[in-house]
C-alpha cells in the first residue's frame, strides 16, 4: 500500500496550516499491538502503515506518541502485554516504553 501524498506534499500542507494558525489534527497517543505471525494482518503491511503514520507524528514533533508492540505469535497477546495494555488504558495513555 502506498501513500497518495509524498512526504514533501504532507510537510507543505502541515506548514501551510501552521502558518495560518490552524492545527491540522489533534495528536493522539496510539499504542498498537500486532503479532508477527498474525494470519489476517500481514506483518509487513502493519509495519509499513505504522512507519507512514510515524512520519506524520514526527512532522508534528510527537514521534513518541505512536508505539508498535510486535509480540511473536499468531493471534492473541501474551499475559504481560495484556497487563501493559490494560495499565495503559487506565492512565492518560502514555506510550508503551
Amino acid at each position: 500500500m502506498h501513500s497518495p501524498h509524498t512526504d514533501s506534499e504532507l510537510s507543505d500542507s502541515l506548514r501551510w496550516a501552521s502558518e495560518r494558525g490552524s492545527t491540522p489534527m489533534f495528536v493522539r497517543t496510539v499504542a498498537e499491538a500486532a503479532p508477527t505471525l498474525d494470519r489476517y494482518a500481514q506483518f509487513a503491511d502493519v509495519r509499513l502503515e505504522v512507519d507512514q503514520a510515524r512520519k506524520i507524528y514526527s512532522l508534528l514533533d510527537h514521534e513518541n506518541a505512536l508505539q508498535l508492540e510486535t509480540p511473536l505469535g499468531f493471534n492473541g497477546f501474551p499475559p504481560a502485554l495484556q497487563t501493559r495494555a490494560l495499565d495503559w488504558l487506565e492512565t492518560d495513555h502514555p506510550p508503551f516504553s
